[in-house]
């Protein structure tokens, strides 16, 4: 490197260091105590050389690294546009980047917070003050919105305390309505009156299977179902009565018990629908007797006739 670079050379730092070595040989004959002094004169430039050898390598190292900074500033100008290398224009870059590094400062000093860079203790207790007071302030407008959170969460308990009370009012009155109905229940299965209507729906069963029985003997005795044989060679072919041989007919007796039964025990619907196995004669002899009744709305269904009322 030269002068005109602004870099000292390792030459001129070697000779701004070094002693006329040659100087120190041209004195007087020498003598013993020349001679020592000789012998520590070589050992304080062995200490000087060796100084001076560090001191070389560091010069090397800090022009070499000097060296690289430029090519490298250089280069990268050069890359961004090599026409604006100019004087102006590369100290206008230089100022902007050297804003942006300081933008960027001032943005980490931002976000770091308080940095206290005076030794002054006034001047640090009241930037200290200054911090607790504006923590003292962020606290407190904290402490006011947990109190109105829980200022709310202690009327919605409220209100859900006075529905639970609510709900165990209402449970409590609908377990002893239940209670008082089960007792009356129970009361009312105790008196005598329950007791004689089953007396006396214990004897209306006992009444209708007497009944049945004595009907159903008569009935069986004196109408029985006939035989599809019957009818042949016979003048009742000629008025239409005759039996199909390939349907299992009920006899009057069944469809007596049918229609006593849903009398019985159906009151509010005691009508059967006239079907294929009812003997159509059956049905007309006891429609014309007045035992049965049609349906006002449907001539294939009938019933018995209630003659207890």
């Amino acid at each position: 490197m030269s002068k005109e670079s602004g870099h000292l050379t390792i030459g001129e730092v070697r000779r701004s260091l070094s002693f006329n070595e040659s100087s120190l040989a041209e004195d007087e004959p020498i003598t013993n105590e020349k001679a020592n002094d000789m012998q520590t004169h070589k050992e304080h430039i062995s200490a000087e050389d060796q100084l001076k050898n560090d001191c070389d390598k560091l010069w090397q190292e800090l022009n070499d690294t000097h060296a690289r900074l430029e090519t490298s500033t250089l280069s990268r100008l050069h890359e961004e546009d090599t026409s604006d290398f100019e004087g102006p224009k590369v100290l206008e870059k230089v100022l902007n980047a050297k804003e942006k590094k300081l933008q960027t400062e001032i943005i980490a000093l931002e976000k770091e917070g308080l940095q206290v860079t005076s030794a002054n203790p006034e001047y640090t207790v009241a930037c200290l003050k200054s911090q607790l007071l504006k923590s003292i302030n962020q606290l407190e407008e904290t402490l006011k919105i947990v109190k109105g959170q829980r200022k709310e969460i202690e009327q919605d308990l409220q209100r859900e305390e006075e529905i639970l009370k609510q709900h165990q009012e209402i449970d409590d009155s609908l377990t002893a309505k239940i209670a008082s109905l089960e007792q009356a229940r129970d009361a009312v299965n105790s008196t005598s009156q329950t007791k004689d209507l089953k007396k006396q729906k214990e004897a209306a069963d006992v009444y209708l299977l007497r009944t049945m029985k004595k009907l159903g003997s008569f009935l069986s005795a004196n109408f029985p179902l006939p035989h599809p044989d019957d009818f042949k060679g016979t003048k009742n072919q000629g008025i239409g009565v005759s039996m199909d041989p390939n349907v299992a007919y009920v006899s009057l007796q069944q469809l007596t018990e049918d229609l006593m039964n849903m009398l019985y025990f159906k009151p509010s619907n005691p009508y059967i629908r006239i079907a294929q196995i009812h003997w159509p004669p059956y049905i007309e002899l006891l429609l014309r007797c007045g035992v049965a009744l049609r349906h006002p709305q449907d001539c294939n269904l009938i019933r018995l006739v209630a003659f207890n009322r």
